[in-house]
């Protein structure tokens, strides 16, 4: 409950979750071409609770699709920033 009540110091928040259906990292970008802060949350091992993803989501944040795997969290972290460096870094911004 106490980080659900920081969420709105962030124009992003994303939680990469295989409970719900979510976009893809680089379409949620697109829909918020103007994001500066982000908070991405990273689920433990076998994800988020079902209660833990609805609780973020009624607060605000966006669920992400990291394709079809089941990754560990040390590599759902990567892969999510891996993502959003290459938004934020490779897609031209005239193009947003």
């Amino acid at each position: 409950d106490r980080l659900v009540s920081t969420f709105s110091g962030y124009d992003l928040v994303l939680i990469p979750t295989l409970a719900v259906r979510g976009e893809s990292v680089y379409n949620t970008l697109r829909g918020k071409p103007d994001a500066a802060r982000l908070l991405i949350l990273i689920g433990p091992e076998g994800d988020f609770s079902a209660k833990e993803t609805k609780l973020a989501i009624t607060h605000g944040a966006q669920a992400v699709s990291l394709g079809p795997w089941v990754l560990r969290s040390e590599t759902a972290a990567m892969t999510v920033l891996s993502n959003v460096q290459f938004y934020y870094r490779e897609v031209p911004r005239e193009k947003i």
